[in-house]
C-alpha cells in the first residue's frame, strides 16, 4: 500500500463510532435471518468492529481481510 493512501489511521478513527452503531443495528438482524451461524468473513474488515459485533453473538469463526493501516488482517 502507498504511503499517500486515503486509509490511514486517521481515516479508520473518524468511521469508527459510525462504524460501531451500525453494525450494533444490523447484526442482530442478520442473526436472527441465520439462526446458528457459525463463521463470517468481512472483506474489508478495517480494524474488524463488524467482527466484534458478530463474535457477540455466538460466531466463533471469524476472518477479517483489509490491507489499510491500522487494519486486522
Amino acid at each position: 500500500m502507498s504511503e499517500d493512501s486515503d486509509y490511514d489511521e486517521k481515516f479508520y478513527e473518524d468511521i469508527e463510532d459510525g462504524s460501531r452503531r451500525s453494525a450494533a443495528a444490523v447484526v442482530p438482524h442478520i442473526a436472527s435471518l441465520l439462526p446458528g451461524l457459525k463463521s463470517v468473513v468481512d472483506f474489508g474488515c478495517g480494524s474488524g468492529i463488524w467482527l466484534s459485533e458478530f463474535e457477540k453473538y455466538g460466531v466463533k469463526k471469524l476472518q477479517g481481510l483489509d490491507f489499510g493501516i491500522g487494519a486486522t488482517n
